[in-house]
């Protein structure tokens, strides 16, 4: 797998630039530097561990007559990975300008892999690396093909070969993780393939060992579905699990059924007694959980061994108009808790799976989604001495930006635009989430191409981000803008190359008030591709 550099932008010279962690530059055909045996010898125990027994026993909490139990976590018998998805993230693309056409005609390749840098677990490590190395070979293929069709002059078939991943366990008990790719990529990967590993051994986990008795979970994932998508994917999704073929991942306190890039979650509470409790329950200090369909989750947010209820409502200006949203409200342990803010509008997303709620060292939170499809946001929520009350007042009006499945990599996020072009301020998340510090602009996600409409002053990175010297980006080079520092008004930017191993980094000075201009260059007069 190609190593993404860990990077620091230096401040040499006229540059005080950003520090990048995990910055997307990547080297040509190299993998990840795997830990060799004797490393492992030395530095890591044989696991002892049996794949099918736990650390210790979760805690149930069933009755007879109650088939709407869960797990309660019990101690920290777990503790977690702390694994990092990381991205390769590159493009090219040529300036069309005939016929009354003027624009630039892109092509991406985007992929993220997971990194894992515990060194507890050298066959996870193994194992995880090899499924990357297989899937990248497949994506480079496409994008090679996708790159000798621009330089034809043809249009490309496709215009991006991706894949996404989402972690959902990562812990010294189980790993599970998607990723999500788009249909252009070979038949030996699904557009959702699942793994789920025990992190000791690396042993991959079957559906057949966590579900007991399909026959009654068939019924409670029809009811999912047709609450939040169309009863027809029913009928493609049955065969799946009857077979138990279907792919899945594992969370704390629920199964993950997958269609296409769909995800469907069904709570452990709901089919209580069909699924091998060992895999549910136990949960680190630090855990997130996702809401299901109903906005409702059933989990021990106290500590005292018992789960509880809770679940999310929104309430509406006009009861009958489901966008029109003004307000939450929160029920938890038999109480109500209404939140409402402007900032809470448009509409509810349950269905989307999108609502976490997380527990931090820094203590209980709820993100809920709230907007419409031309834009969404993060409500965020703290639960502490048995209130919720409303956290999502940020300075420089942050608003979360992550799937948080390791607390410690919970970030927020600002945003500013120039014409056509976003970018993202990043924030850690110390302390207490309403008071976050600044750290760096941290890149994450494609971002826009341009073509330079004339040779544009710039300073040239070295392969370690330091500054070596001043020159050009030369007239008619594909460029992506990266990162962009708003305290020193600067941009990073790769210049682009067919082979994106080839691509190398300069920073330009930015005027961020208007009009607009790079290097003392007017936007128009710069870049072609601003639409």
């Amino acid at each position: 797998m190609k190593r993404i550099v860990s990077v620091l932008l230096a401040s040499a010279m006229l540059l005080t630039l950003v520090s990048c962690s995990k910055a997307e530059e990547t080297t040509k055909k190299k993998k990840k530097t795997k830990k060799t045996t004797e490393e492992t010898e030395e530095t890591t125990e044989e696991p002892t561990d049996e794949p099918t027994e736990t650390t210790e026993e979760p805690t149930t909490t069933t009755t007879e007559e109650s088939t709407a139990s869960t797990t309660a976590p019990q101690g920290n018998p777990v503790q977690p990975l702390h694994s990092r998805v990381d991205r390769i993230d590159a493009g090219y693309g040529r300036h069309i300008d005939s016929n009354g056409e003027d624009y630039l005609e892109r092509i991406s390749i985007i992929m993220d892999y997971i990194d894992i840098t515990s060194d507890e677990v050298p066959e996870l490590y193994a194992a995880v690396n090899d499924v990357y190395d297989s899937l990248q070979l497949d994506l480079e293929s496409t994008y090679d093909t996708m790159v000798k069709e621009l330089e034809e002059g043809k249009s490309p078939e496709w215009y991006s070969t991706s894949s996404y991943t989402e972690l959902y366990r990562d812990d010294t008990y189980l790993f599970s993780f998607v990723m999500l790719q788009n249909d252009k990529v070979p038949e030996n990967h699904q557009v959702a393939e699942t793994h789920t590993y025990w992190s000791k051994t690396a042993e991959e986990v079957k559906l057949s060992d966590v579900i007991t008795d399909m026959d009654s979970v068939i019924p409670v994932v029809k009811e999912y579905v047709e609450l939040c998508y169309w009863a027809d994917l029913m009928d493609e999704l049955e065969p799946n699990l009857r077979d138990f073929s279907c792919p899945f991942t594992l969370s704390y306190d629920a199964i993950y059924f997958f269609y296409g890039n769909i995800s469907i979650k069904i709570p452990i509470r709901d089919i209580p007694n069909s699924v091998n409790y060992s895999f549910f329950g136990m949960a680190p200090d630090e855990y997130f959980l996702e809401l299901d369909g109903k906005s409702s989750l059933q989990w021990d947010l106290d500590g005292d061994g018992v789960p509880e209820d809770f679940s999310v409502e929104g309430i509406y200006k006009n009861p009958n108009d489901p966008t029109l949203l003004t307000g939450l409200a929160i029920h938890h342990n038999g109480k109500d808790t209404v939140i409402e803010d402007e900032i809470i509008w448009g509409e509810l997303h349950p269905s989307e799976n999108c609502d976490y709620l997380m527990k931090s060292r820094d203590g209980i939170f709820l993100y809920v989604q709230v907007g419409v499809d031309e834009g969404r946001s993060y409500v965020i929520l703290e639960y502490k001495n048995g209130e919720w009350t409303n956290a999502s007042k940020f300075e420089n009006d942050a608003i979360f930006y992550a799937r948080p499945y390791d607390p410690q990599s919970v970030i927020l996020s600002t945003s500013s635009i120039l014409p056509m072009y976003w970018w993202y301020s990043f924030y850690t998340l110390e302390g207490h989430p309403t008071d976050p510090q600044f750290e760096t602009i941290l890149y994450y996600g494609m971002t826009w191409l341009f073509e330079a409409k004339t040779d544009i002053p710039c300073y040239r990175l070295d392969d370690d981000f330091n500054v070596t010297g001043e020159e050009v980006i030369p007239q008619g080079s594909i460029i992506s803008l990266k990162m962009y520092d708003p305290e020193i008004d600067q941009f990073l930017i790769s210049v682009c190359h067919a082979d994106y191993m080839e691509d190398y980094y300069v920073t330009v000075d930015v005027n961020d008030n208007y009009p607009y201009d790079i290097s003392g260059i007017p936007l128009e007069d710069a870049l072609n591709g601003l639409y």
